[in-house]
C-alpha cells in the first residue's frame, strides 16, 4: 500500500532478555496491529515470546518484549 504510513518503531534492550518497543502512530490503536505481527513471528519461529502492550507514555505506546532464555533454563534444572 504506497501511501500508508508506518509507525515509528524504536527497540530499546532492557538486558536479561527482555526488550522495550515505543511505537508512535498518527493511526489509533496501530501499536495492537504491532502486537499482533509480533505474536505471529513468535509462533512461526516456534518461540517463546511473552508480549505486554502498555498505553501511551510520552505520545508512543509501547510494548514489552521477553523471551525467556529456555537453553539457560533447562541447563540448569
Amino acid at each position: 500500500i504506497p501511501d500508508m504510513e508506518l509507525p515509528e518503531m524504536v527497540l530499546e534492550d532492557r538486558g536479561s532478555c527482555m526488550y522495550l518497543l515505543s511505537c508512535r502512530s498518527p493511526h489509533r490503536g496501530f501499536s495492537h496491529v504491532v502486537l499482533g505481527v509480533l505474536r505471529a513471528m513468535a509462533d512461526d519461529y516456534q518461540t517463546i515470546a511473552l508480549l505486554a502492550h502498555h498505553a501511551a507514555r510520552a505520545g508512543a505506546d509501547t510494548i514489552l518484549i521477553t523471551i525467556p532464555d529456555v537453553d539457560a533454563a533447562s541447563l540448569s534444572a
